[in-house]
């Protein structure tokens, strides 16, 4: 949002703004989530957090300006949370600033490409209305952001979320087009871009600035980089992207039954973190498990059972660590009884934020409850509690479901694929049939799958159609380094 002449240094200024608004004054108290409350009710920084590089927007009132700038840093570091607090506060100060209520909207709206919440979708509708009314007072760049979030959170931009999304990309790169220099309009187009275009193309080595509307987020994010090395939003997707780019590879070799390709490139993504990372950008932690879900997913128990305990203030990357374990000891058979890991899933699940996301847009407890139904489902088998068994993995299913597709999965196996083996060692084949079929619509012609439906057809005694199913099974796995005995091991 910085806009030819009118940018400036902001961090210098910022420093002013903490002595003109008395910040360290006598009688703020904490609140214990780096805001402090005033006088007036109205949270104010803390001294030390004030240095914050951020946008000029339309506002008299150095309050407004200052948590702003504190609104669109959270954004941009994925705290969406206290980024509406701190944009809520700004429009307290200032009931006139336009841009105070698009980071509202902005903040409140569900992240490209998550699923549609329509409460979400409704706030950040009455909070960009009330920004557009402002209109009249604003500059044409600050009008550009608000007419780009109306498409992306009104029937303005379509009739539905896929459509407003695409129509919002293009207002974006369309404003990153015209103010080449503003770095928060090129990093907000990139990471609609991001959910837009599915896995991008692995980066090149070095940064270059390129246009943000050639419709390549990695370059986009190149052209900021270049521009602010240090902007908070740009380094985040760039490291995200990169990320994502391996996620996909992993995926691929996981679904080709290719375990050497799936391992080799786990240890780049292991390589590609670290746990400081982790704890700065919590949605990191989703690329920390493939290398234990490549152990779960071709069967080394014994493997798993040798792998290191996380740090335990990652608690997704330990419930996934517990599931993993509790798996192993179950198809072991090292418990006659709930192992467990089991208990330790679910208190690592309680940890978990409820709007904390891994991968960009997949809810991180949605994602660690269906491990938890995974793992009660194949206990429940193991104990014979065959009904109890179905119940709980259809669950698993439908939490799946409630999520929406995502590309890289944040999980190491679609839930049908299990679903679809429980029904077949319980004996219930047709049933077995119409999942795997439901998982093939979601993943085209996946061995695993297929696999499962060439089992449950055989099971029927339809062996032509067995046999065709088996085929296709032995094709999509043709490059696979590992044969596995039904959809899952």
């Amino acid at each position: 949002m910085h806009h030819g002449q009118h940018r400036r240094h902001l961090c210098t200024r910022s420093l002013a703004l903490a002595s003109l608004l008395g910040l360290a004054a006598i009688g703020c108290q904490s609140t214990g989530n780096g805001l402090e409350t005033g006088g007036r009710g109205h949270p104010l920084l803390r001294n030390e957090k004030i240095v914050i590089a951020g946008p000029t927007i339309t506002t008299k009132v150095p309050q407004a300006q200052t948590h702003f700038e504190a609104g669109l840093r959270s954004y941009f570091e994925g705290n969406r949370n206290a980024a509406v607090g701190f944009f809520q506060a700004a429009s307290e100060f200032d009931a006139g600033c336009a841009m105070c209520f698009w980071g509202i909207a902005l903040a409140s709206a569900p992240p490209p490409g998550a699923p549609d919440d329509a409460a979400a979708i409704g706030r950040a509708a009455t909070a960009i209305d009330r920004a557009r009314k402002l209109g009249p007072i604003i500059t044409e760049p600050e009008r550009g952001y608000i007419e780009a979030m109306v498409l992306r959170v009104t029937p303005a931009g379509g009739s539905d979320p896929d459509s407003r999304l695409r129509s919002y990309t293009r207002a974006m790169q369309a404003l990153a087009s015209r103010y080449p220099g503003d770095v928060d309009a090129m990093t907000l187009a990139a990471e609609a871009m991001l959910a837009t275009q599915g896995a991008p193309e692995p980066p090149t080595k070095g940064v270059s600035a390129g246009p943000a509307e050639s419709g390549d987020a990695i370059q986009a994010l190149r052209g900021v980089l270049a521009i602010d090395p240090n902007h908070p939003g740009a380094m985040r997707h760039y490291n995200n992207a990169v990320r994502r780019t391996l996620m996909a590879k992993w995926q691929s070799a996981m679904m080709a039954g290719q375990e050497a390709q799936a391992m080799a490139a786990a240890h780049e993504i292991k390589k590609a973190l670290s746990d400081d990372a982790m704890r700065e950008d919590p949605d990191l932690q989703g690329a920390a498990t493939a290398e234990v879900f490549t152990l779960v997913r071709f069967g080394r128990w014994k493997e798993i059972l040798q792998q290191p305990a996380p740090r335990n203030d990652l608690p997704y990357v330990a419930g996934m660590w517990y599931y993993s374990r509790g798996l192993a000891f179950t198809r072991l058979a090292q418990f006659l009884d709930v192992p467990p890991e089991q208990a330790e899933l679910e208190e690592a699940t309680a940890r978990v934020p409820v709007d904390q996301t891994v991968l960009g847009t997949v809810n991180a407890r949605r994602q660690l409850e269906i491990a938890s139904f995974v793992l009660d489902a194949e206990i429940e088998h193991m104990r014979a509690h065959r009904e109890n068994a179905i119940k709980q993995i259809r669950e698993a299913v439908r939490i799946e479901d409630s999520l929406g597709a995502t590309k890289p999965s944040a999980f190491y196996v679609p839930a049908r694929q299990v679903c679809g083996a429980i029904l077949l060692w319980n004996d219930r084949p047709r049933e077995a049939e119409q999942v795997f079929r439901e998982d093939l619509e979601r993943n085209p012609e996946n061995g695993w799958a297929l696999l499962g439906l060439a089992q449950s057809l055989q099971a029927q005694k339809r062996t032509v159609e067995a046999a065709e199913a088996k085929a296709r099974a032995q094709r999509a796995h043709g490059q696979a380094d590992v044969r596995p005995p039904t959809s899952v091991f």
